[in-house]
């Protein structure tokens, strides 16, 4: 996977006022991805089982189900960052005063992993446990279900 072309795609229009509208559905900033970023991404992509077309055609073939999932991964996921286990003998370091947290914003490209999770539960779920692997996820197997399940509720309504 080309890093230049997943730049390229990242701060395209489409993608970009996609994510921005989501940012601001989740109450975040959208902020400019870097170099590291990208980086990230394009390897995330190598990783994964579907090409850049197949992630930039989420938006034009599944648009608003797609927003909608993005939404519940966001809360799903924030609900599960307060429960993450943790050494009884360290302590529990995810525990902070409110005053403690600044939330600057989202990183531009994050909506790249939303669409390469709603894909696998849409046409690879059984590809899905392995990519998580792969990608070395905590808790992968839990992970994974919960992921199928959400989109689950998707396909029932």
């Amino acid at each position: 996977m080309d890093r230049m072309d997943v730049n390229y795609f990242v701060t395209s229009n489409a993608w970009t006022d996609t994510e921005r509208n989501l940012a601001d559905c989740i109450g975040l900033k959208l902020i400019e991805a870097n170099a590291v970023v990208i980086d990230l991404l394009a390897k995330e992509i190598k990783q994964s089982d579907f090409t850049l077309e197949e992630i930039r055609a989420v938006i034009d073939t599944d648009g608003q189900r797609f927003l909608n999932f993005c939404r519940r991964y966001y809360q799903m996921a924030s609900k599960t960052a307060d429960k993450e286990e943790w050494n009884k003998f360290e302590g529990d370091q995810q525990r902070r005063k409110k005053h403690d947290v600044q939330e600057l914003g989202i990183c531009q490209g994050f909506m790249m992993t939303y669409a390469l999770q709603f894909l696998y539960a849409k046409s690879k779920p059984k590809l899905l446990l392995e990519f998580l692997k792969r990608r070395r996820i905590p808790q992968a197997k839990k992970f994974a279900a919960d992921v199928l399940k959400l989109y689950a509720t998707f396909e029932r309504s």
